[in-house]
């Protein structure tokens, strides 16, 4: 045998050192036809009640250990036998225990432990058996295993209590063993499964491990061990911790979390290591919803839209568009004549739907509108806002948000849809949980409106102390004749910085295609240091960028883009 390496020793010169004791199983992954008929898999009544009914029947079965032991073992030639029967059980019932596991551990622990990383830890484990490796070198062994997988030196002699665990049952029962630790201050954490059993007749333990190299975040400095075990090929029981060094910040419910989901994975791999029916990939809630799922469960509501950039031809024609002077009159003539408009709201509002079969018309017009007056509305930002505000907080960078903007629009969600709707934008753009809340008002703001009427709403938010902040920017039309909703919006993949811990939603609207009107703070949390005019700046700076957008979403002519003063560090960088 060869020496191991000095070091932490590899997997290679493990197994090289190991060989004829153990060896790496490859998984060979169920085709849809075994996956299905994981539901179908059962053992004999006899084994799950052995597992399942009263102690009485327990005692029962394990005063006929030694002839069933050896019937099973006799019978199939394989001493993972029992293992692989207890797996099929777990197969079997599937469903249920992924159900059970869901409801068990909130989603907050889904996303913040394991970012719903099935897939990934999947691919990263690896299964490896040995049967019959001797008392005496039992030392040696688990000594190699924690070279292989690092565990800290301070906590080897703990991990090799699990030798004596192990002694402790006999070989009727096959034991799981969890081992999570951190690999020290500021270090990923890692996750070590193993199943043994042992062989008390003839001083021999058999083993099967899955090692992870897929690391994941808990906490700094902590090493665990859990366990958990199943006689006859029974069902294995509940998960126990074992042993435990951990700082007070990480709940035992945290360590229970982790043991389980990666029991879990263990359970699967270890079906498609040994070629039984394997359980299909769980789905878990994901832990924040993607675009592609979005749209894929909103298909038929939703669609992104595509955008394409102006010619220089179109640009240039800008200058020119105007719109009725009926709308923008309607928008920018005193109070009366905004009341007359709204009196013809109906039939107006009908017409333009009709004659152009676009449940998105009058935003358009508004947006053509103010495409019209662009250079304007571009100069009184320029003279509201100090060149400080644009060099601090979004330093000048129209193209790279311009770049990171995508825009989605949906005609007729119904009003009983709305809250589900929101939820799931909130997922996908990562709300803060404390906020989704106040999110959640602007479905009475949009239905505060009528059919006449597209409201703009701005949301913007920091993911949390240190994290950076993010824009949301949402356009609505509440159709109350049929309790629908028309919604364009926008997401924002580049993120800014202005403070922490802050929620602002910021409202304007436009009426009958006219231009909108001013922002308006609709709601804030926020702490003293941010002023109203920074929140307000950041507003209208990505309403400016979604009339852009919308105008380049719709096929409209396009404005260019607004020259800002050059922010303080380009300056520097000409200099």
């Amino acid at each position: 045998k060869t020496k191991p390496a000095e070091g932490r020793m590899t997997e290679e010169s493990f197994l090289q050192k190991w060989n004829g004791v153990v060896e790496r199983v490859d998984l060979v992954e169920p085709t849809t036809m075994n996956v299905e008929t994981v539901k179908m898999v059962t053992t004999k009544d006899e084994d799950t009640a052995a597992a399942t009914k009263p102690f009485k029947m327990l005692i029962e079965a394990i005063e006929q250990k030694k002839s069933k032991t050896g019937r099973i073992i006799k019978e199939t030639g394989n001493p993972f036998e029992m293992l692989i029967q207890a797996i099929q059980q777990i197969t079997g019932a599937w469903q249920s225990i992924v159900n059970a596991f869901k409801s068990t551990y909130e989603e907050q622990l889904l996303d913040t432990h394991l970012n719903n990383g099935w897939s990934k830890y999947k691919q990263a484990t690896k299964v490896f058996k040995g049967a019959g490796l001797a008392y005496d070198k039992t030392d040696e062994f688990f000594a190699d295993i924690q070279s292989m997988i690092a565990i800290p030196d301070k906590y080897k002699d703990d991990f090799n209590k699990q030798i004596e665990w192990i002694k402790f049952f006999d070989n009727t029962t096959w034991s799981g063993h969890d081992t999570q630790f951190s690999q020290g201050k500021g270090g990923s954490d890692t996750i070590f499964t193993m199943y043994a059993r042992n062989r008390e007749d003839d001083g021999k333990i058999d083993v099967l491990f899955l090692t992870c190299s897929q690391e994941f975040e808990l906490a700094d400095d902590y090493f665990v061990i859990s366990e958990h075990k199943s006689i006859l090929g029974g069902l294995f029981d509940h998960t126990e911790i074992k042993f435990k060094k951990k700082p007070a910040a990480i709940s035992d419910k945290d360590l229970m979390f982790v043991s389980e989901y990666f029991s879990l994975l263990a359970y699967q791999q270890i079906a498609l290591a040994e070629g039984i029916s394997a359980p299909p990939d769980p789905q878990f809630p994901p832990s924040q919803m993607t675009e592609e799922s979005f749209l894929q469960k909103w298909n038929g509501v939703v669609e992104r839209v595509d955008l394409v950039e102006p010619t220089t031809m179109n640009v240039e024609t800008v200058k020119m568009v105007t719109t009725k002077d009926e709308d923008t009159a309607a928008a920018t003539k005193p109070f009366k004549m905004l009341i007359e408009a709204i009196e013809q709201k109906k039939s107006k509002t009908g017409r333009i739907i009709k004659e152009t079969g676009n449940p998105f018309e009058m935003l358009i017009q508004a947006i053509q509108q103010i495409t019209g007056a662009w250079q304007s509305i571009v100069n009184a930002f320029k003279s509201t806002y100090e060149e400080q505000l644009l060099d601090t907080h979004l330093n000048n960078g129209w193209s790279k948000y311009k770049q990171a903007t995508k825009v989605f629009k949906g005609a007729g969600l119904a009003y009983d849809k709305t809250d589900e709707f929101f939820a799931d934008i909130q997922s996908m753009i990562a709300i803060p949980d404390k906020y989704k809340d106040d999110f959640n008002k602007q479905i009475e703001w949009i239905k505060f409106f009528d059919n006449t009427t597209w409201s703009g709403h701005d949301t913007q938010f920091s993911q949390g102390k240190g994290g950076s902040d993010t824009i949301f920017t949402m356009y609505a039309r509440n159709r109350e004749d049929d309790g629908k909703i028309d919604v364009l919006f926008l997401t924002c993949s580049q993120e800014f910085e202005l403070a922490d811990d802050y929620f602002v939603i910021s409202e304007h609207k436009s009426i009958l295609g006219g231009l909108f009107d001013h922002t308006e703070i609709k709601f804030k949390k926020k702490p003293a240091a941010i002023s109203d005019k920074d929140l307000m700046f950041v507003s209208e700076y990505f309403s400016l960028l979604a009339y852009q957008q919308i105008a380049l979403a719709e096929g409209i002519s396009a404005p260019p883009d607004p020259q800002f003063p050059p922010s303080l560090t380009e300056i520097s960088e000409i200099a």
